[in-house]
C-alpha cells in the first residue's frame, strides 16, 4: 500500500492520473465522497471499482455485502470473502487508487476494512490511498514493519521551478521567466494549486502579493480563487457560485434545480457548462465519455463557502430543490445530506419516516440506525413510526432485548394513530425478536394480530407485499420451531410466491431453503432434494457462499438420513468450506454437527468427538438456543454410545436448562427422548418409560416421523421390559405403521439396533410380518458399519479431522509427463493459468542455487524490454504462487528460488537420491533395490514438451544416468543369475538409446548363459540394423569379437 498524505491542491489526483495513464498495470479507481462515509456504499463502490476493471469479479463479494448488511455474517467475514475472490479471479498485478481518502477517514469501520485487506490480500493487488492528513488505520505500524507501506508527503509533491515553467508553457503557452518561476515557488512552497490560480488571475508581481499574504495570515487559497471568480464575466461567475452545490450535475440537473431566471437568454445550461470546460475553471468531468462534472474540491469548497457569504437565500432554495429533488427520486441519502446541511430536523425525521421500511428492505441497517441516532430524542416521543424504526434496527442488529423494549412501547403508541403498515412491520418485527428468544407463543399473536390488519391497506400502499410476505414467513417459521411444520409450509408457500411476483431472488431462495427444511423434518426426501437444489441453484446464482453452505449442510444430513454416507460427508465438507470462505461462523457451526452427526453414526468416535468440540466455541459465541441445545444432545448420545454416563449427565443438565420452560414442543420433545434413550441403553425401563410418553405426545403434535418414530420403539421395549404387554404391543404397530410410510428408514437403524434384542423376540408372532426384513436390514447396516468407516479413514480427509491441521503436499513429476500435485490433486492448465508459470516453477527447481531476475528474464523473455519483463515476471511468479497455494518461491539477496523446506515429494531428487543409494552400499541386494528404485522412477525423458536450452541439458543428464544406472542394475541382475530381471532392463535401454553397444552385448550374453544362440543372433543382427539405419557404422570390434566367441 502507498500513501499519498498533502494538503489540498498539492495535485495528488492529477499525480495518480497521470500514473494511471503510464502505467502497464490494470488501474481500479474509487474517488470518494461525502456520503461514502456510509459502510455499504463504501462496499458497494469498492467492489464496483474492481469489478469495472475485471467484470468477473464481484459476484461472491457482491452476494456476502448483502449478508453483512443484513447482520447473517461480520466484517471479518466479508474481507475474507472479498480477498478469496481476487485470488480466485484476477491473475495479474493490478492497482487499486482509493482517491480523497479523508472524507471517510472518520469511520472506524473503513479503516478497520483497510487494514486487515492490506495484509490479507494476496500481492497482486497494490493499493494507493490519497488523503489530505495523516490516516488513523489500525496496525499501521505493524503493517509498516512488515514491508506493506509505503509513502509520499507535500514536499514529494510540491513542484520546483523548472516544472513550473514547463506547465505554464504547456497549459497558458506562456513562457516564465527563471526569477519569476523561483520567486512563486518560494511563495507557494511548491503548491501546485497556488500556481495556477496565480497564472490564471494574471496579477502582476503576484509572488510579492503572495508572499505579503502569507505574512499578515490571510488564506492565500481564498484570495488567488477570488481573484480568478472575479475575472470572469458575470454569467459565468454566477453559474460557477450556483453549480457548486450541485456537487456532481450535468445540463439536466441543471434544468431541475436552478431557477429558469438565471439562465441568460439564447444560452443553454449545455452553453454555460461548454464555456466553463473551454476556461478551464477546476472543472473535471467524471468518465471519459460522460456528460457529468464536478469541481475540483478545492475550487468547489471556496465556491460554497463565497455562495453562502454572499446570497444565503440562493444557497438556502438550492439545498431545499436538491433535497426534493433526491427525495422524489428515493435517493435517501443524498436527500438526506442536504436537509442536515440545510438543519431542518423536522424535514429530516419526515425523510427517515418516508425512507424507513425501503432501507430496511434494502438491508440498509447500518445507516437507518445512524441517521436515528443522530435524531435528537424527543422526537421519538412525537413519533411512534421513528420508535419502530429503532425498534425494528435494534432487533436486526441482534440487541433482542433493548429492541422488544422499544417496539412494544412503539406498539402501544401507534395503536392510537393511523400509521397502520408502521403498526403492522412493528408487530411483525416484535414477533421475529419473541421467536429469536424462543417465545413462540408470543411470535404467534403478533404475527396474528399483523396479518388481521394488512387486507385493511390500500393496494396501493408500496411496501405492503413485502410486509405481508415477512408475516407469512414469521408465521409460518413460528409454527415449524413450534413443531407444527405441517400447518408452516403452506404459509412458507404463499410468501415465496409473493417473493417471486416482486423478483427478490435472496428472499426467494431463503424461503426455498426454509420449505426444504420443513420437508425434511416431514420425511419427504424427494421434494425435500428438489428445493434443496434449487435454492443451491439460486445462492451459486448469487454468488452467495453462506446460502451456499447451509444448503449444502442441508442436503449432506438428507444423504446421511438415506445411509449414503460418502455423498453425505462430500456435501458437508464442501458446506464447511463455503462457510468459512464466507466467513458465516453460524454455516460453520451446522456443517461441524452434522459431520459430527455422522462420524458418531459410523462409530468414528475420536472424529466426532473432535468436530463437536470445535463447533463449541462458534456456537457460545453465536449465543442461539437451538443450535446449543443441539450441541448438547449431540454430545450426549456420543457420550452414552461410549458407556461415558458421567459426560451423559452433565449434558443433559446443560440441556435441560435450556428447554425448562418447554416454549417450543419440538425441543422439549427432544430433550425427553434423550433422557429416555439414556435410561433405557442403562436398563431402568421403568424410568425411560415417562419423559418418552412425554416426547412421543410433543412429536404426535408436530407430525415429525423421524422422532416420532424412535419414540414409539423405544417405549415399545422400555414397556416390555415393565411387563405392559399391550401397550408394548401398540407401540411396537405404531412405529413400524410410521417406519412404512416413510420414504427411507435408514434413519432409524441407529434406534432399531439399540433394541435388537426385543425385535428379536417378535419376530415369529403373525402380527409383525415385516419384522424379518427389518432384522435383516439391521444386520446389514452392523456390517457395514465398519466398511464405511473404513471408507471414510482411508481419504484421511482434513474435513474428518478438522482439529488436524497439515500443509499441503505437492508431488513433482517431471520424468516423463508433466504432473504436479496438491494433495492428490493434479494441477491443470487452468490452475497455471499460462504454461509459462509451470515451467517457470519446473526451471527454479532445476537451479537449487537459485536465480536473478535478470537471468530467469534471458531464459524466458530475452527480447522484452525492462518494464514489460518486470510485468511478465512479476505476473508469471504470481500465477506460480496462485496455484501452488503456498509460499513456494523465496525471494533472498536478490535471488529467486525455490523453497526447499516446504513438504513436497520430487522425482528427480528421488530418482538421484536412489541412486546414491546404490552407488554407496556394499551389498549386491541393497544395491539392486535402490538401482531399481531409481529406473521405475524414470518414466521418460525429463520435461519431454520443455525446449527451453536450461531443459535440455539437464533432460540430456538425467537420460545419461538412467541409461548408466540401468546398465550398472542389469550387470547386477546377470551376476544374480537372475536372466530374466537383466534382459528386461537391458530391452528397456535399447528403447531409450538402440545404439547402445553395451546393452546389445549384455543381453547376448545372457541369451548366452539361458543356451539361446539364435536368440544371441537375432540380437547381434538387431544391433547391426540399429547402428546401420541411425549412424551408417557396423558394429564395434569388440561387440563381433563377443559375438564370434558366443556362437562357437
Amino acid at each position: 500500500m502507498i500513501i499519498l498524505i498533502a494538503p489540498a491542491g498539492y495535485g495528488k489526483t492529477f499525480l495518480l492520473v497521470d500514473f494511471a495513464h503510464s502505467t502497464e498495470l490494470p488501474v481500479c479507481w474509487y474517488a470518494l465522497d461525502p456520503l461514502d462515509r456510509d459502510l455499504y456504499r463504501f462496499f458497494v463502490h469498492f467492489i464496483a471499482s474492481i469489478s469495472e476493471q475485471f467484470p468477473e469479479y464481484g459476484k461472491a463479494s457482491s452476494a456476502a455485502l448483502e449478508g453483512l448488511i443484513q447482520h447473517q455474517s461480520t466484517l471479518d467475514q466479508f474481507i475474507t470473502t472479498v480477498v478469496n475472490e481476487i485470488y480466485e479471479n484476477i491473475h495479474e498485478h493490478f492497482v487499486l487508487v482509493i482517491d480523497d481518502f479523508f472524507l471517510v477517514e472518520d469511520n472506524a469501520d473503513i479503516n478497520s476494512f483497510i487494514s486487515r485487506f492490506v495484509q490479507q490480500v494476496d500481492e497482486n493487488c497494490h493499493i494507493i490511498l490519497a488523503s489530505r492528513k495523516l490516516l488513523s488505520i489500525p496496525d499501521m505500524a505493524l503493517l509498516i514493519a512488515r514491508g506493506y507501506v509505503g509513502g509520499m508527503d507535500y514536499e514529494d509533491m510540491a513542484y520546483d521551478a523548472a516544472e513550473l515553467q514547463a506547465l505554464t508553457e504547456h497549459n497558458f503557452g506562456y513562457t516564465m521567466q527563471p526569477a519569476e518561476a523561483e520567486a512563486l515557488i518560494e511563495a507557494t512552497d511548491g503548491w501546485i494549486i497556488g500556481l495556477l490560480l496565480s497564472a490564471q488571475s494574471k496579477l502582476r508581481s503576484i509572488s510579492g502579493r503572495m508572499r505579503l499574504m502569507r505574512a499578515s495570515g490571510l488564506d492565500l487559497y481564498d484570495y488567488l480563487a477570488e481573484q480568478v471568480l472575479n475575472q470572469q464575466p458575470a454569467v459565468i461567475h454566477d453559474f460557477l457560485l450556483r453549480t457548486a452545490l450541485l456537487e456532481e450535475f450535468d445540463a439536466a440537473l441543471c434544468h431541475e434545480i436552478l431557477d429558469e431566471s438565471w439562465r441568460p437568454p439564447g444560452q443553454s445550461w449545455q452553453d454555460l457548462i461548454a464555456e466553463v470546460l473551454r476556461r478551464n475553471l477546476f472543472v473535471l468531468p467524471l468518465g471519459e465519455e460522460s456528460a457529468w462534472l464536478r469541481y475540483n474540491h478545492v475550487f468547489q469548497d471556496f465556491l460554497q463557502k463565497r455562495l453562502m457569504k454572499t446570497r444565503p437565500d440562493e444557497e438556502r432554495l438550492i439545498l431545499e430543490r436538491l433535497a426534493r429533488y433526491y427525495q422524489r427520486r428515493q435517493l435517501w441519502e443524498k436527500a438526506h445530506y442536504y436537509l442536515v446541511r440545510l438543519s431542518d430536523l423536522s424535514a429530516v425525521a419526515d425523510l427517515i419516516e418516508a425512507a424507513g421500511l425501503p432501507l430496511l428492505y434494502a438491508g440498509r441497517l447500518s445507516l437507518l440506525h445512524t441517521w436515528l441516532d443522530e435524531l435528537p430524542s424527543g422526537f421519538f416521543n412525537e413519533r411512534p413510526a421513528l420508535l419502530a424504526l429503532q425498534g425494528d434496527v435494534l432487533t436486526r442488529r441482534g440487541d433482542l432485548q433493548q429492541g422488544l423494549a422499544t417496539l412494544s412501547t412503539a406498539i402501544t403508541q401507534l395503536d392510537s394513530t393511523d400509521a397502520t403498515i408502521y403498526l403492522a412491520q412493528a408487530l411483525i418485527r416484535r414477533a421475529v425478536a419473541h421467536r429469536l428468544h424462543g417465545d413462540y407463543n408470543e411470535a404467534l399473536s403478533d404475527t396474528d394480530r399483523a396479518l388481521t390488519l394488512l387486507p385493511h391497506f390500500p393496494e396501493e400502499e408500496p411496501y405492503l407485499p413485502q410486509v405481508y410476505a415477512l408475516a407469512l414467513r414469521s408465521k409460518g417459521t413460528a409454527l415449524f420451531t413450534k413443531g407444527k411444520p405441517e400447518e408452516g409450509i403452506g404459509l412458507l408457500q404463499e410468501a415465496l410466491t409473493i417473493y417471486e411476483t416482486l423478483h427478490e431472488p435472496y428472499n426467494a431462495a431463503s424461503i426455498r431453503q426454509d420449505k426444504a427444511v420443513v420437508s425434511l423434518r416431514l420425511g419427504h426426501y424427494r421434494e425435500a432434494l428438489t428445493l434443496f437444489q434449487q435454492a443451491l441453484l439460486a445462492w451459486q446464482n448469487l454468488g452467495h457462499l453462506a446460502g451456499q453452505a447451509l444448503v449444502l449442510n442441508n442436503m449432506g444430513y438428507l444423504y446421511h438420513l438415506q445411509g449414503d454416507y460418502e455423498d453425505a460427508l462430500s456435501h458437508l465438507e464442501q458446506a464447511l468450506d463455503c462457510a468459512r470462505r464466507s466467513g458465516s461462523t453460524r454455516s460453520e457451526a451446522y456443517a461441524l454437527l452434522s459431520m459430527g452427526d455422522l462420524f458418531t453414526e459410523l462409530e468414528l468416535w475420536q472424529a466426532a468427538h473432535n468436530v463437536y468440540q470445535q463447533a463449541r466455541p462458534i456456537i457460545t459465541q453465536l449465543n442461539e438456543q437451538y443450535l446449543i441445545l443441539t450441541l448438547e444432545l449431540a454430545m450426549v448420545r456420543l457420550g452414552s454410545l461410549q458407556n461415558n454416563w458421567e459426560a451423559v449427565y452433565h449434558y443433559l443438565d446443560d440441556a435441560s436448562r435450556l428447554v425448562i420452560n418447554k416454549k417450543s414442543g419440538y425441543e422439549w420433545g427432544l430433550y425427553r427422548l434423550a433422557v429416555g434413550r439414556c435410561y433405557l441403553m442403562q436398563e431402568q425401563a421403568a424410568e425411560a418409560i415417562e419423559p418418552l410418553r412425554d416426547a412421543k405426545r410433543y412429536f404426535e403434535e408436530g407430525n415429525q416421523p423421524i422422532e416420532r418414530a424412535n419414540v414409539y420403539f423405544f417405549l415399545a421395549a422400555a414397556t416390555q421390559q415393565r411387563k405392559q404387554i399391550a401397550e408394548a404391543s401398540s407401540h411396537l404397530q405404531e412405529g413400524l405403521a410410521t417406519l412404512a410410510a416413510m420414504e427411507s428408514y435408514h434413519a432409524l437403524l441407529p434406534t432399531l439396533r439399540l433394541i435388537r434384542p426385543y425385535l428379536q423376540n417378535k419376530k415369529n408372532q403373525a402380527e409383525y410380518p415385516t419384522l424379518r426384513e427389518l432384522l435383516v436390514e439391521i444386520d446389514r447396516f452392523e456390517q457395514a458399519i465398519p466398511k464405511e468407516s473404513r471408507r471414510l479413514r482411508k481419504g484421511a480427509s482434513p474435513a474428518m479431522v478438522p482439529a488436524t491441521a497439515r500443509q499441503p503436499h505437492f508431488h513433482i513429476r517431471t520424468l516423463g509427463q508433466v504432473a504436479v500435485t496438491v494433495e492428490g490433486k493434479s494441477l491443470t492448465t487452468s490452475d497455471w493459468q499460462t504454461i509459462v508459470s509451470r515451467d517457470l516453477f519446473l526451471c527454479l527447481l532445476a537451479h537449487p542455487e537459485g536465480l536473478r531476475k535478470e537471468e530467469i528474464g534471458l531464459l524466458f523473455w530475452p527480447d522484452a524490454a525492462p518494464s514489460e519483463l518486470k510485468t511478465r515476471f512479476k505476473n508469471a511468479i504470481y500465477r506460480l504462487r496462485s496455484a501452488l497455494r503456498q509460499n513456494v518461491v523465496l525471494y533472498t539477496d536478490d535471488i529467486y528460488h525455490y523453497n526447499w523446506a516446504i513438504d513436497y515429494q520430487y522425482d528427480v531428487e528421488d530418482f538421484l537420491q536412489k541412486i546414491g543409494e546404490g552407488d554407496k552400499t556394499q551389498e549386491r541386494a541393497q544395491r539392486i533395490i535402490a538401482y531399481q528404485a531409481a529406473i521405475d522412477l524414470y518414466h521418460g525423458p525429463y520435461l519431454s514438451d520443455v525446449d527451453a536450452n536450461w531443459a535440455t541439458a539437464m533432460r540430456q543428464h538425467l537420460q545419461q544416468l538412467f541409461l548408466d544406472t540401468a546398465m550398472a542394475l542389469a550387470g547386477e541382475y546377470f551376476l544374480e543369475k537372475q536372466y530374466t530381471d537383466a534382459l528386461a532392463v537391458c530391452q528397456r535401454i535399447l528403447t531409450i538409446d538402440n545404439c547402445l553397444e553395451d546393452a546389445h552385448r549384455l543381453a547376448m550374453q545372457i541369451h548366452a548363459a539361458q543356451g539361446n544362440r539364435a536368440a544371441v543372433a537375432r540380437q547381434f543382427a538387431a544391433c547391426q540394423q540399429a547402428l546401420l539405419e541411425e549412424i551408417d557404422v557396423p558394429p564395434s570390434q569388440q561387440t563381433e569379437e563377443l559375438y564370434s566367441s558366443l556362437m562357437q
